[in-house]
């Protein structure tokens, strides 16, 4: 595999070039019509694209048959890019690219024109045996027919869709072995009914009436694991299909008509020693397919796999969705990180009201990941365990918080009797670290004691509120026996937050936390003068 084409920079040129090449080309399928197939095959009678190097790892060298525009929706015998890049499909006379097909996507890469610039190809399609590379010419680049051209693939990009196809049959053989092998009672088959596999992930569409449960997803995971750990060949070859269908294990999509001629892809068994003995009842222990995608040759490249979605599509038909390699480990450390500060959330001295909120809010942010299945559910479970009993303590934190208000409310009078102090301005957080800032009663409580035993003190609280950064409350009390013209709680509480109000012996108004110190020296302030 060349290096030179599996760096970051790399990357990051197809990305910018799939974007163009994509806003040009808004169907792919229907790059070329019925007129340019006829024009390919009749007017110059081409012959079909020589495309078994697809199956290959290595570059080669090839002729440029025919280019297309599809802005003038014409072939060209030259082109060149002068003012900007071109989107152009070219066909050459043999190709090592593999085109989109049975579910898998298409191979992209360069190539390299005689004259040392890239033609960078962002998709290819096949049409009646021709394929299409589909990409950008750059500027200064010019194309003609009969140019050689260097033709690369991006092998690190192959490599992880191959990871991902050959997984994707591993996969189809586990779910058989646990939803149907050994289990008396079922009846029915575990057909394959679609599937999707690109450098990213591996969708699979099976025939099956339910969920599957969290068990069977951690056996069908076990399964995929131990083919992978065992580090099993991947065995290919095409064979007569009267002969393969002889196979005992073989699987094949439901409904897919095959050619007389097809290629088997057998894990971990040669598909030689299958042809041989073909009823031998050992082939169930191994995956065999028909497949004319690219694949790993041993299955230990895929490194790892992880199921992390399962949806029904109707139709007694399910969905999985599996990573491999990296992305694989990647979701399992971000399944690690969730569960980390779950333990944070449930470690915190919180009080139930703000607790519940926090775990509704990280529930939601669990239930939107992607992450291993049976982890999701774990994680999920525990935070509905932990929901469950903030709810309960909920019910009984209104009462404590009236109970706390009554203490800090009997702690301040104590304070104001030693120091005989005129007034009072405190942060109830302080006395009441619980508190979430939302419990006015606490507020309450604390004044009706204070007004109860020192009624002509002046009090103003302040409470931070830990569920909305940066937000705080003032509250007044001022009794009747403490007002003037001067002081009452409204003017009181409009000297820390001018948009205050309220009655004359209780008011409070909003205050930025971070201003908070600057609120009590205000406040300190405008009751001594």
């Amino acid at each position: 595999i060349n290096a030179e084409y599996m760096g970051e920079g790399f990357s990051q040129i197809m990305e910018e070039k799939v974007k163009q090449s994509r806003e040009v080309m808004n169907s792919k399928k229907g790059f070329l019509g019925v007129d340019q197939l006829s024009f390919l095959e009749t007017d110059r009678g081409f012959s079909p694209t020589e495309d078994e190097a697809k199956y290959t790892w290595e570059p080669i060298a090839s002729a440029v048959c025919a280019i297309y525009n599809p802005t003038g929706q014409q072939f060209v015998g030259t082109i060149e890019a002068v003012n900007e890049p071109l989107q152009l499909g070219l066909l050459v006379k043999q190709t090592n690219f593999y085109a989109e097909a049975g579910g898998q996507v298409a191979d992209m890469g360069l190539l390299e024109l005689p004259s040392g610039l890239n033609f960078t190809v962002t998709d290819v399609q096949c049409y009646a045996g021709f394929v299409i590379h589909i990409g950008t010419l750059p500027i200064g680049g010019r194309l003609s027919e009969g140019d050689r051209v260097a033709m690369q693939v991006d092998w690190e990009r192959r490599l992880l869709i191959a990871a991902n196809h050959t997984s994707t049959h591993v996969l189809n053989f586990a779910l058989r072995d646990v939803l149907v092998r050994g289990q008396s009672d079922v009846i029915m088959e575990v057909d394959q009914k679609g599937s999707l596999v690109d450098e990213r992930m591996l969708r699979f569409d099976f025939s099956w009436p339910t969920r599957l449960t969290d068990t069977q997803i951690a056996q069908t995971e076990q399964i995929c694991r131990k083919v992978i750990e065992s580090q099993l060949p991947v065995s290919v070859a095409e064979t007569d299909k009267t002969a393969a269908d002889e196979i005992c294990s073989l699987r094949s999509v439901f409904g897919e008509k095959y050619p007389s001629r097809v290629r088997v892809v057998s894990v971990g068994k040669p598909v030689e020693e299958l042809l041989a003995d073909p009823k031998n009842p050992d082939w169930w222990q191994f995956s065999v397919e028909f497949c004319g995608g690219t694949h790993l040759s041993n299955t230990k490249d895929a490194q790892d796999c992880v199921i992390v979605q399962q949806t029904g599509l109707g139709g007694n038909t399910q969905r999985i969705l599996m990573y491999t390699r990296d992305a694989a480990r990647g979701v399992k450390a971000l399944a690690d990180q969730m569960e980390a500060q779950l333990d944070g959330f449930l470690g915190q001295a919180l009080n139930p009201s703000l607790q519940f909120k926090q775990l509704k809010v990280f529930s939601k942010t669990v239930m939107d990941s992607l992450i291993p299945v049976t982890r999701k559910s774990a994680i999920l479970e525990r935070i509905n365990q932990a929901i469950t009993k903030a709810n309960e303590d909920q019910k009984n934190w209104t009462k404590e918080v009236k109970e706390l208000g009554a203490k800090a409310g009997e702690a301040l009078v104590e304070e104001a009797k030693k120091s005989g102090a005129t007034f009072i301005v405190r942060v109830l957080n302080k006395y009441i670290p619980a508190l979430s800032g939302t419990e006015r009663d606490a507020v309450y409580e604390a004044f009706s004691v204070l007004t109860a035993q020192l009624p002509a003190l002046p009090v103003m609280l302040f409470l931070v509120n830990m569920e909305k950064e940066g937000s705080a409350l003032a509250f007044a009390s001022v009794p009747a026996a403490a007002q003037t013209a001067q002081l009452t709680a409204p003017l009181w509480v409009k000297a820390v937050a001018p948009k205050g109000g309220g009655k004359p012996n209780l008011a409070q108004g909003g205050v930025e936390a971070a201003k908070l110190e600057e609120c009590v020296k205000l406040a300190e302030a405008y009751a001594t003068h």
